[in-house]
């Protein structure tokens, strides 16, 4: 994943071991994962306020893709204050 352009993994998991509780073995190992974007879950919140906000006359446009558009344009400036920090 470029963390430049997506912020890094939102909700890294470095994996699980199933461990037997009577011998004490690991029984299976569950790979890890990156998780979504730190870009994707700004755009997943900011959508969640946008659209609590809007009525079907008040959106950006006519179209979920504009929508889609804000919402993501929303993340990028997110993503660009949180480097200047």
């Amino acid at each position: 994943m470029n963390t430049k352009i997506g912020g890094g993994p939102a909700f890294p998991n470095g994996g699980v071991s199933k461990v037997s509780q009577i011998t004490g073995k690991v029984l299976e190992n569950f790979q890890g994962s990156q998780g979504m974007s730190l870009r994707d879950y700004f755009a997943a919140r900011a959508m969640v306020g946008i659209l609590s906000q809007a009525s079907e006359r008040t959106w950006p446009s006519d179209t979920p893709e504009a929508l889609a558009q804000c919402a993501y344009q929303t993340a990028d400036a997110m993503l660009a204050e949180r480097i200047k920090s």
